[in-house]
């Protein structure tokens, strides 16, 4: 009968222990180390801008938000003001005249959204973008047109008269806006992309 046969019990447990004891140290090591490396390519993969094209950027960018507000009270809040029809009737057209426009086409308030956004974005504002077909046309009159259906936003609460924004550029064709503005008094904050598609800057979508 092996008396000693515990004790080797008992080395082999301890042996097998500190292997794996060892193994799990040898993977955290590894882990670690992968990690390291990981966040190091990522930083290393930060792009910085030029000068040149940063200044282009905030230029674009300056511009694009411009735009983003005028495009947002010709579409959402404010529109335009309109003659009414004789006794009240809608009209046959379903498109009111304007007044007070100082676009001499529908096209000419088109082609501010086209040199705004990309063109997905841009489709749908021109096309449709509350649901009921495009909101300005020329009518056979020679007037601009505004949809019967309109209805001004007067809750619209957001204040653009000083908004103000980060450029963080990506690429030298991306570039990510952080765009800050006053809703109610309070600073809220929005993301936005910017590309440059044809040599021209666009904005992905619309801030409203």
């Amino acid at each position: 009968m092996n008396t000693n046969k515990p004790a080797v019990i008992a080395t082999v447990f301890v042996a097998i222990v500190a292997v794996v004891i060892a193994i799990m140290a040898i993977m955290k090591f590894a882990g670690d180390k992968q990690v390291e490396i990981e966040k190091n390519e990522e930083k290393n993969q930060i792009f910085i801008a030029s000068d040149e094209v940063l200044a282009e950027m905030e230029d674009a960018a300056t511009l694009l938000i411009k735009n983003n507000y005028t495009i947002v009270k010709l579409f959402y809040t404010i529109g335009f003001e309109h003659e009414d029809e004789p006794y009240g009737n809608l009209p046959e057209d379903g498109y009111y005249n304007a007044i007070g426009s100082s676009y001499a086409s529908a096209d000419e308030i088109y082609n501010i959204v086209r040199e705004t956004f990309i063109e997905s974005e841009a489709k749908k504002i021109c096309e449709d973008p509350h649901g009921y077909g495009p909101l300005y046309m020329d009518k056979s009159n020679g007037r601009l047109g505004i949809n019967a259906k309109f209805e001004p936003d007067y809750k619209y609460s957001v204040d653009w008269s000083s908004p103000s924004y980060v450029a963080v550029p990506v690429s030298n064709t991306e570039c990510k806006l952080k765009i800050t503005l006053k809703v109610n008094d309070m600073d809220v904050p929005s993301d936005l992309t910017m590309m440059k598609l044809n040599g021209k800057w666009l904005l992905d979508e619309l801030l409203v």
